[in-house]
């Protein structure tokens, strides 16, 4: 094979390359900002007073767009059974730091 050709199969091959891309996925800063906005977060259903206990009849998952910590769905068997430890109105997003967590 002569230079030329040869040249000319190896800028093919990078081009070819390039179409196929890679098989890394990753998300666009608009994706992440979004993605706050869809997911959903544990709030409570009623207003919740110390001392009561946390239970599936006292709490919501909601979307959100406030800018506290809030604690993940997936993470509320963590939050199941605790105590209170300050008021928390309803529809209010529950954090850590309103339970009684040891």
């Amino acid at each position: 094979m002569d230079p030329i050709n040869f040249q000319k199969m190896c800028f093919k091959i990078r081009r070819i390359e390039k179409m196929l891309g890679n098989n890394e996925f990753s998300s666009t800063i608009k994706e992440l900002k979004l993605r706050e906005l869809n997911h959903r977060y544990i709030f409570s259903a009623k207003n919740l007073y110390p001392g009561d206990v946390i239970n599936m009849d006292n709490i919501n998952f909601k979307r959100s767009n406030l800018n506290v910590k809030k604690i993940q769905p997936k993470k509320y068997k963590s939050i199941l059974n605790k105590k209170v430890k300050k008021f928390i109105k309803i529809n209010t997003p529950i954090k850590m730091s309103h339970l009684n967590v040891k």
